[in-house]
């Protein structure tokens, strides 16, 4: 029953989850399942919560759940876990507030470090949200020099220029083009910091591939290309190689239609870009635009190799 539990827990069906282990507390009391499902059926019944939007009651029952098991090994790191959820949620304020309790009433337990780290990052959301850029910055600055090598620093980071990132594109669905430039712009900025501050990490990769969709955004074509170059000859596995591979042809597509690079040099560039996905990635996303692309300008009407007009 308590395997069967967690299985339902994994897709989110918390309810089910909940039912199973409050049958195992009320059923099998001595067993030592009803142990760990007396502490797993109410922390399912808070990420049931969090889940479907209900967070004043999700507060009320972490406030709950903190008294009830003041003296359980797993608690700060259950707290930590809430936090994580209310922060995804963009619940910045309640999150802090357990990211806190979890740094000062815990500070031997092995979450408190990470706590603080995501107390800053909180922040400097928050910051971001209400327009306020530079206490942001200096909250930035105070999470890299206190933490530089913490191995949670760099998605915290990634995080903050995500907010950015975000931001850029809700200006763009609204016709606000200069906004979403700056924002793109402060997006690339962090992202860089992080590369170049940072000791590299597997969120490394995804700064590089993020700032180069900012400069792809941003019409800064041959910047693009470059970052999703070095994404591509130093993280081959990364989970978004194969869109990098695709962004460079379709980057070299745009140079050609701005008159930067001629056609025939464009040509040579996506398909061997297009080439490189389909021999790299055959099993990718992008398979059936690599080919599209292929076909397109494998009729541009050049002899591949010695760039004469056919």
């Amino acid at each position: 029953m308590y395997a069967i539990a967690e299985r339902y827990e994994l897709p989110g069906r918390y309810e089910e989850a909940r039912s199973l282990y409050e049958q195992i507390v009320e059923l099998y009391p001595d067993s030592p399942y009803a142990a760990k499902a007396r502490y797993d059926g109410p922390e399912i019944y808070i990420f049931s919560l969090t889940a479907s939007g209900k967070y004043i009651e999700a507060q009320q029952a972490i406030d709950k759940f903190a008294a009830d098991f003041v003296d359980y090994p797993r608690l700060p790191g259950t707290l930590y876990w809430f936090a994580k959820r209310l922060d995804a949620a963009g619940k910045y304020e309640q999150a802090r507030n357990i990211y806190q309790q979890v740094a000062w009433q815990y500070p031997n337990d092995a979450h408190a470090t990470k706590a603080l780290i995501e107390v800053s990052k909180v922040d400097a959301l928050s910051l971001i949200e209400s327009g306020d850029d530079a206490a942001a910055q200096k909250v930035l600055d105070n999470l890299i020099g206190d933490f530089t090598d913490h191995p949670d620093l760099p998605d915290t980071i990634f995080r903050i220029g995500e907010q950015y990132y975000n931001k850029a594109f809700s200006c763009e669905n609204q016709s606000q083009t200069a906004e979403a430039k700056s924002h793109f712009q402060k997006a690339i900025a962090i992202w860089e910091r992080m590369i170049n501050e940072l000791p590299q990490s597997s969120i490394t990769p995804q700064a590089y591939y993020f700032a180069a969709r900012c400069y792809k955004r941003l019409g800064r074509y041959e910047d693009a290309i470059e970052y999703y170059q070095l994404v591509l000859d130093n993280w081959p596995g990364y989970e978004r190689a194969w869109s990098a591979q695709l962004l460079v042809a379709l980057c070299f597509e745009e140079l050609e239609r701005a008159g930067i690079i001629a056609r025939v040099d464009a040509a040579l560039e996506i398909i061997k870009s297009c080439e490189d996905l389909l021999s790299n990635y055959p099993d990718c996303k992008g398979v059936a635009a690599a080919r599209d692309l292929l076909e397109r300008w494998n009729s541009v009407g050049y002899v591949l190799g010695e760039g004469e007009e056919k």
